[in-house]
């Protein structure tokens, strides 16, 4: 019997089949990733928000004590001028009270300045009551607790507070008591 050899050549390259198959688990794959990258990307813009007005609050203490002057921390949306209200989300500014009439008066120096990222999608709010933090130079804040919510409005991942005690001291927390999450409307 004989037996005829056809020069043949190794494949190098997919079916349609193979590559149909490829392509479907690729994008499960990716379908299943991208959330979880989100909720990670929400979850680092919050916790560098959290940090970043932690490390001015506890600048603002220090430097109302060795100083041994008063310090304003205050909403900000130019980095130059308090603004009124509430909302924190734009940043936040550190002005030297140098005239001592607890605001922020044209010409005082702002010592210290943090914005949020542009593309940042974390709301910031304190209680509508509590618009500043004063700190007198013994590094107690003037006034009563201060609780910043910082949420995400589509709720990718669960708010923080920013707690500064009647002391001056700074804590974050998840809820406001042993029961209570942190409320973000």
């Amino acid at each position: 019997m004989s037996r005829i050899v056809l020069f043949s050549r190794p494949a190098h390259g997919l079916t349609l089949t193979e590559l149909v198959i490829g392509v479907s688990l690729v994008s499960i794959l990716l379908s299943l990733a991208v959330p979880g990258f989100n909720t990670l990307r929400v979850r680092s813009q919050q916790t560098t928000l959290v940090n970043g007005f932690s490390s001015l609050f506890h600048q603002a203490r220090s430097m109302a004590i060795l100083e041994e002057s008063r310090q304003i921390l205050c909403p900000s949306t130019d980095q130059q001028t308090c603004q009124p209200g509430n909302d924190w989300s734009q940043g936040l500014i550190l002005v030297a009270d140098i005239d001592g009439n607890g605001q922020a008066d044209p010409g005082e120096p702002v010592q210290a300045v943090f914005s949020a990222e542009p593309d940042s999608n974390i709301q910031i709010h304190s209680s509508p009551y509590r618009t500043q933090v004063h700190y007198l130079s013994d590094g107690r804040p003037s006034g009563y607790n201060l609780s910043l919510a910082f949420c995400d409005p589509q709720k990718r991942v669960e708010g923080k507070y920013l707690i500064v005690n009647n002391v001056g001291r700074i804590r974050i927390s998840d809820k406001v008591r042993r029961d209570a999450k942190v409320r973000c409307e």
